[in-house]
Order: C-alpha cells, then sequence, then structure tokens
C-alpha cells in the first residue's frame, strides 16, 4: 500500500474528476486544498450516514454507491502515514474490491501544505470577481417563508455571552418562533464542521460565509432572507434571492477589522470592499441597529459612492434568560464606601476604554468618597489602559481599578448588582447590548455624546459627556440624581418593542 505526495497525485491528474472519500478532519483538509489550487469538478463520498446529505464549501457529502461508480474518477483518501491500522488503510482496502487500484490513491497529510497567504488571496479574488459578474436579479416568488441567517456557531452554553449578529438571531428566533402572520420562519447557524480549517486566514472564512449562504438558500422555494451578516448576504445576492442585511459591524468591515488589531493586504481589503458593496447594492433593504451604526459607516466606509435602499433602525433587546443567575465574584463585593464605576466590553480604540483614566482623575476632585472602575474586557488597549490607571491609583489612593478579561454572565449580573455607575466613552457605538443590560439593572449611565450611544437617551436618563462637560454638575446628578432607566426599558427596548420592529421588516420582504 503506498502513500503519495498530494502535489505528486493532483499534478499528473489534474484534468480528471476527483472524489475524496472520508469528510472527517483529514478529508476536508484535501477539499479545501483542492478548491485552492482550482479544482472544479470534485465529488465528496462518506459511509457515515450522518455526514451524508451535509456539505463542505458547498459540495454535498454522498454515500458511495458501487453500482453508481463513475469510471472517470480519480479517489483521493487522506491519512496519516505514520498510524497504525488508520482509518485511510480501512477506506483503501474498502474500494479496492470495487475499483482498480491505479485510480486510489492515499495522500499524505502532511503533504496538504497550504497555499502562500498571497496564493489564497488571488483565488479569493478571483471567486468574488466571478460572483460578481454573474450577478442575478432577485427572483420573482411568492414569499411564504422568511429564513433569518448568520455565518456564526450556535452554542446555547454561551449565548449569554454572544453579542452582535449570532445574539441577535437567537433573539429572534426566541421572541418570534416559528410562525408571524401566518409565514414560516426559520433560522440558519453556521454548521459547526463548516470549514474547520483556515480560519486564521480572512479570505476563506469570508468565502465560507459566501458558499454557506449559497448553499442553504439554494434548497429553498419560494423565501425572502434576513442575514445579519454582509458575506452571507453576498452568498443570497449571488444565487437571486430577496433580503433584507442587517449591518452589525462597527463602521464599514474593513475599519472594524483594522481597529479590532487585525492586519489586512490591500488586496484582502479589496475582496472585503467588493463583497460588501455587492451585498448592500443588491439587497431589499439595510437596516443597522441604531441610527448611529448608519451614520459610523457611511463615516468610515473606504470605497466608492455608494446607494442603497435604507430601512428604520432595528434596536435591540434581552432576553429574559440572560438575568436568572447571579454568580458572586470572589474578591469583588458591594462596598458603599465607594462609588462603583463598571465596564464591559473591550479593549479597543472604538470602544473607547482608554478614555476613561483621564475621566476618573477628573471626577475624583468633585467626590468625597473613594472611586472604585471595575472592569471586563481584554484587547490590544488593555496594557495601555492599565498602565494608565497604575499611574493614577499610585498618585490617589482614592482610586481603584480591578480588571478581568473574561467573565461568564452570571458572574457580570452580579457585577452589575453591585455597580452604582456604568460607564463607556465610545469613539463609535452601534447600540451597546451591555448599555440595555445596564439599563434592565438600572443603573446610572455615563455615555459618550456620539451617534448611537444619544440613543439611549430617550428621556434625559443618560448622562452624556463630551468636550463641553461640566464635571461637577455631571457628580452632582450621579449622586443625586433619582434613576428610571429600568423603565425606559420596559417602554422603548423591550421584548415587545423588538418583535414589532423586526415584524416590520418580515412584512416589508413579503409584501414589497
Amino acid at each position: 500500500m503506498k502513500w503519495f505526495d498530494y502535489n505528486e497525485v493532483v499534478s499528473e491528474n489534474r484534468n480528471c474528476n476527483f472524489a475524496v472519500f472520508g469528510a472527517g478532519h483529514y478529508g476536508q483538509r484535501l477539499i479545501f486544498r483542492l478548491i485552492e489550487d482550482d479544482i472544479k469538478n470534485i465529488i465528496v463520498y462518506d459511509n457515515d450516514e450522518k455526514k451524508c446529505g451535509e456539505s463542505i464549501l458547498g459540495i454535498e457529502i454522498s454515500k458511495f454507491d458501487a453500482e453508481e461508480e463513475k469510471k472517470e474518477l480519480i479517489y483521493l483518501i487522506a491519512g496519516n502515514d505514520k498510524a497504525v491500522n488508520s482509518n485511510a488503510e480501512s477506506i483503501y482496502g474498502f474500494l479496492r474490491k470495487y475499483i482498480n487500484d491505479d485510480r486510489i490513491f492515499l495522500v499524505k497529510e502532511e503533504s496538504l501544505v497550504r497555499l502562500s497567504k498571497k496564493e489564497i488571496i488571488d483565488n479569493s479574488l478571483r471567486y468574488v470577481n466571478d460572483i460578481i459578474k454573474v450577478e442575478k436579479k432577485h427572483i420573482k416568488e411568492k414569499i411564504t417563508k422568511v429564513r433569518s441567517i448568520a455565518y456564526r456557531t450556535f452554542d446555547i452554553s454561551k449565548i449569554a455571552m454572544m453579542g452582535g449578529a449570532g445574539k441577535v438571531l437567537y433573539t429572534q428566533e426566541v421572541l418570534l418562533g416559528d410562525k408571524y402572520n401566518n409565514i414560516d420562519l426559520c433560522y440558519s447557524y453556521k454548521k459547526e464542521n463548516w470549514i474547520s480549517l483556515s480560519l486564521d486566514y480572512t479570505c476563506p472564512n469570508v468565502l465560507g460565509a459566501v458558499e454557506f449562504a449559497k448553499e442553504i438558500s439554494s434548497k429553498d422555494e419560494d423565501t425572502a432572507y434576513i442575514s445579519h451578516d454582509i458575506f452571507s448576504a453576498a452568498g443570497l445576492a449571488a444565487n437571486g434571492k430577496k433580503y433584507a442585511l442587517v449591518y452589525h459591524s462597527q463602521g464599514e468591515t474593513v475599519y472594524e477589522m483594522e481597529k479590532m488589531g487585525i492586519c489586512l493586504r490591500e488586496k484582502e481589503k479589496e475582496l472585503i470592499y467588493r463583497l460588501e458593496e455587492f451585498s448592500l447594492r443588491n439587497a431589499f433593504c439595510v437596516v443597522f441597529p441604531s441610527s448611529g451604526a448608519k451614520y459610523f459607516f457611511g463615516k468610515t466606509w473606504g470605497g466608492y459612492d455608494l446607494k442603497y435602499k435604507g430601512g428604520d433602525a432595528a434596536y435591540n433587546t434581552l432576553l429574559p434568560s440572560n438575568f436568572k443567575s447571579y454568580c458572586p465574584v470572589s474578591g469583588v463585593e458591594k462596598d458603599d464606601d465607594y462609588i462603583t464605576f463598571f465596564s464591559v466590553g473591550q479593549m479597543t480604540t472604538s470602544k473607547g476604554m482608554d478614555r476613561i483614566p483621564m475621566f476618573l482623575e477628573i471626577i475624583s476632585k468633585y467626590v468625597t468618597k473613594k472611586i472604585r472602575w471595575i472592569v471586563v474586557a481584554n484587547g490590544v488597549l488593555k496594557d495601555k489602559v492599565r498602565a494608565e490607571m497604575d499611574r493614577l491609583c499610585l498618585s490617589n489612593s482614592s482610586v481603584d481599578y480591578i480588571q478581568f478579561d473574561f467573565m461568564e454572565h452570571e458572574q457580570i449580573n452580579y457585577l452589575f448588582s453591585i455597580s452604582d455607575v456604568y460607564i463607556m466613552l465610545h469613539r463609535i457605538s452601534i447600540f451597546d447590548l451591555a448599555t440595555l443590560e445596564a439599563m434592565y439593572h438600572n443603573l446610572q449611565i455615563v455615555l459618550s455624546n456620539v451617534p448611537g450611544n444619544t440613543e439611549f437617551n430617550v428621556s434625559d436618563n443618560i448622562n452624556l459627556v463630551d468636550d463641553d462637560t461640566d464635571y461637577k454638575c455631571l457628580m452632582d446628578r450621579l449622586v443625586c440624581k433619582k434613576n428610571h432607566n429600568r423603565k425606559i426599558y420596559d417602554k422603548y427596548f423591550s421584548n415587545d418593542a423588538f418583535v414589532k420592529r423586526y415584524g416590520k421588516i418580515i412584512d416589508a420582504l413579503v409584501n414589497g
């Protein structure tokens, strides 16, 4: 039984049709490598009934049928050539009963070296250009079903900690269920094993979302869509589907990724811009989670003039299940000797936590109590914020700083419950769920005066901070002002309000 290097097999048989046998880890790596090499005709077999009918990169997994065996196929089985009694060798023995040896190749797993990043980007850009060239118009259908979709893995154990697209999709599923005004509703998350490789590269992840939506929507009839990410929306556009795009990013996608510390090459940026523009231009409507999110998208868009059909802001809400459990944090207790400020999010430029140390330094002059800032956040600015707070705590013994990289949601609930003021000084705010949580817990709230944040301020209930803020007056308000943030939440951002907003999107898709 001979093992072959990948290049040795494929280069000699490049014009043949390939069948990959086995859809496990090695099989997935082999499929991805074939696609990277622009091999078009690929069949995937697996004798595991549970895998059959599923797809990898848009290629459906089938069960091998010896009677329908195609004579022109070259069979590839990937595996570890060093392993004893490997699964690959078992498959080889099985296939030899039906197929000549000269069409079966055991491929060494170690030879499945990825293409260079440049080659992957070039191939990905060609793929995107091909999609955009073959642009389809909306298929005219009588809509009887609306499918909501997000390229996010669903894990019920982590749902309380999720934000953005995945969390809002799950909220939709819980609150709207499977029917709305006689329209069937269904929900699609990224499959657990969907392109489990190469996610350290931007391009495979992006194109995985496109293929994911293309595969799902190709099987639907009489269906419109609500897409919670731009790349799934691009897949829907490629299939000529009618969809609303809910745009959750903090500014345009390239801008957001770079602010998170992701380094992108110019061709990667071009790829993202092109898919983003394609998704927006072909959407039935584009909805943002706040007017501020729409404002920052327009401000940060780095491409050419962009035209799309807008819709009303679709404000988020919180599920009651988020607040069922509270778990104390060791060493952190309620302390009335302090005014306790609390922040949750990411240590990024957009979130603006690096502006809070100066804020605390200024307001410390106007309070008689000690100040404690509790933070649950990690990110590129963590060390900078830590250095600033260490300096402040050394110079002012009445200031304390407690920082955690991560907390379970039950612990975050507890930290909300022992805090007095929720503070975030965003540079960009799309409409943070954590601010809604602070309202639900009826905390005083201090936010930067930027679009997105101002939309929480329905009835002078938010303390907005900018260059003109009178900090003494602000502290007087925080200490003395009666708080009614929970009432504002219940009236404007409740579950019922969420259902009405998304119901309006569904009605527009069905009737528009």
